[in-house]
C-alpha cells in the first residue's frame, strides 16, 4: 500500500534515555530522510516496543539512517515521563500532525533553530523583539514555521544574511497576527492573517471611531517599517511618500469605490476615461465631481421687425353755417344731416358753408424695431453629474497593527 506523506518508519536497539540510534528502514517503509529531507528537524515521534510507549517531540538529525534525540515527552508508559528504553529492537514512528504542532514560546528576540521546523512560534513579549530566520538554504522547500504575535509589540521576521522575505529584508508582524513562513525557492514568503480580515481590506462601519488594528485611508502617508505588512500588501499604487521610509494610503474620503474595470485581465469597458475622465484599467485612478458637468444652455432669436401701418388718408373736421350742429369723421355718410339746413358730401362736399371744414393728410404710420438675436448660456464648472442617493459612513483599511 502507498506509504502516508510524512510517515516514516524506522527502529532502534538504543537502551537508556539517550539519543536514539536509528536502523536503516525496512523496504516497505519510509525513512526519516526520505519524510523530512537531510537537515536537522523537530519531529513528532513514537517508540513502541512489547512493554511499553513514549510519544513525545525529538530533533531527527537528517542523516541515514541518522539518529532522534528526545526532547519533550508528551505521554509514555513511565507515567508521562522519559523512559528509560530495555534492551532489544524497538519501532520508531513518526508523523506530523498539524493540530498537534509542539508549541515553542519566546518573549524577547530568538533565533529559530532547524529542530523547530514544523512548529509554532508563539510570541507574547510587551517591547518590540526579532525573530532570525536561519540560513533559507539548509531548510526544504516548502517547509517553515507558524508564528503567532500574542504580544502587545511587533515582532520582526528577519532572514539570515541578505535573505528576503515578501521581497524584502524584513517585515513586522503586528500584535494579534500570524505568519506562515515557508521557504520558497531562494527565499522566504510569509501569509500573514489574522482578526479574521486580510491585510488592505476596506471595513465600513456605521460609527465615527476607527476600528482596532485599522488606518484611515484618507491619503496619509505611513512609515514602511511601522506597517511593514500593509506596505507589503499595496506598495506605492496610492503614492510613494517620502521615496525612501514611508508610502501612500488610499484617499476615500467622499468617493465611493468601483471595481476594477479589468479584473482579471479582462476589460469590461464599464468605466473609461474617454467618457468619465478616469482609467479604471488602473488601480488607484480617481476622479468625478459631485458638481454637474460643464455645458452651456442657448436659447437664440434671429433680428427681425415689428411693423404698424396705418395708410394716409384725408380726416374732416366742420361745422356748418346754420349752427345746428357738427360732425368729425374720415368721411361723411351719404345723406346724413346734422340739421334741416346742412348736408355733408362722402368726400368733404357740404351744401352749405365749407369755410369752416379743415383737412388733415396724415402720412402712414410705421413703427419699426429691429431686434438682434438672443442668447443665454449657463455653465457648470464640475466633471460629473451623478450623484445616487446615498448614506455616508466610516472607511477603515486594515492594516494589522
Amino acid at each position: 500500500m502507498p506509504i502516508i506523506a510524512y510517515r516514516a518508519k524506522q527502529s532502534s536497539e538504543t537502551a537508556g534515555t539517550g539519543t536514539l540510534v536509528l536502523s536503516p528502514a525496512a523496504s516497505n517503509a519510509r525513512s526519516f530522510q526520505a519524510a523530512f529531507g537531510a537537515a536537522t528537524r523537530r519531529i513528532q515521534y513514537c517508540i513502541q516496543w512489547s512493554t511499553g510507549f513514549e510519544i513525545g517531540y525529538g530533533d531527527f538529525d537528517g542523516g541515514s539512517p541518522g539518529s532522534l534525540t528526545r526532547a519533550t515527552i508528551l505521554a509514555s508508559s513511565n507515567a508521562g515521563g522519559l523512559v528509560s528504553l530495555p534492551a532489544g529492537t524497538k519501532d520508531v514512528f513518526c508523523v506530523v500532525d498539524p493540530a498537534a504542532r509542539e508549541v515553542i514560546a519566546i518573549s524577547g528576540t530568538a533565533n529559530l533553530a532547524l529542530a523547530d521546523l514544523g512548529n509554532t512560534v508563539v510570541f507574547s513579549g510587551a517591547a518590540a523583539a526579532t525573530l532570525n530566520l536561519p540560513a533559507v538554504t539548509t531548510v526544504a522547500q516548502g517547509a517553515g514555521w507558524l508564528v503567532l504575535n500574542l504580544g502587545s509589540a511587533a515582532l520582526t521576521l528577519d532572514p539570515n544574511a541578505s535573505e528576503i522575505i515578501n521581497g524584502q529584508a524584513s517585515i513586522a508582524l503586528p500584535p494579534g497576527m500570524t505568519a506562515n513562513i515557508l521557504r520558497s525557492g531562494a527565499g522566504w514568503v510569509a501569509g500573514i492573517f489574522g482578526h479574521g480580515r486580510l491585510i488592505g481590506e476596506y471595513v465600513q462601519v456605521a460609527g465615527a471611531n476607527l476600528p482596532p488594528f485599522c488606518v484611515w485611508p484618507n491619503g496619509q502617508n505611513l512609515s514602511r517599517s511601522s506597517y511593514a505588512t500593509l506596505f507589503a500588501a499595496i506598495g506605492t499604487t496610492y503614492g510613494a511618500g517620502d521615496g525612501a521610509t514611508s508610502f501612500g494610503t488610499p484617499d476615500v474620503r467622499g468617493r465611493a469605490l468601483f471595481g476594477l474595470d479589468n479584473l482579471g485581465g479582462v476589460a469590461a469597458s464599464r468605466i473609461t476615461s474617454g467618457v468619465s475622465g478616469i482609467n479604471a484599467a488602473a488601480l488607484g485612478n480617481a476622479g468625478g465631481d459631485q458638481r454637474i458637468g460643464t455645458h452651456g444652455h442657448a436659447a437664440s432669436q434671429a433680428a427681425h421687425n415689428h411693423g404698424l401701418t396705418d395708410p394716409g388718408h384725408q380726416h374732416w373736421s366742420g361745422v356748418n353755417n346754420g349752427g345746428g350742429g357738427d360732425y368729425y369723421g374720415a368721411s361723411a355718410p351719404a345723406n346724413r344731416t346734422n340739421n334741416a339746413s346742412a348736408r355733408y358730401s362722402l368726400i368733404g362736399g357740404l351744401t352749405s358753408d365749407t369755410s369752416h371744414l379743415t383737412s388733415f393728410s396724415p402720412t402712414g404710420i410705421t413703427i419699426a424695431n429691429a431686434t438682434p438675436a438672443i442668447t443665454v448660456n449657463d455653465f457648470a464648472g464640475g466633471a460629473s453629474a451623478n450623484m445616487p442617493p446615498a448614506l455616508i459612513c466610516s472607511v477603515a483599511l486594515f492594516a494589522g497593527a
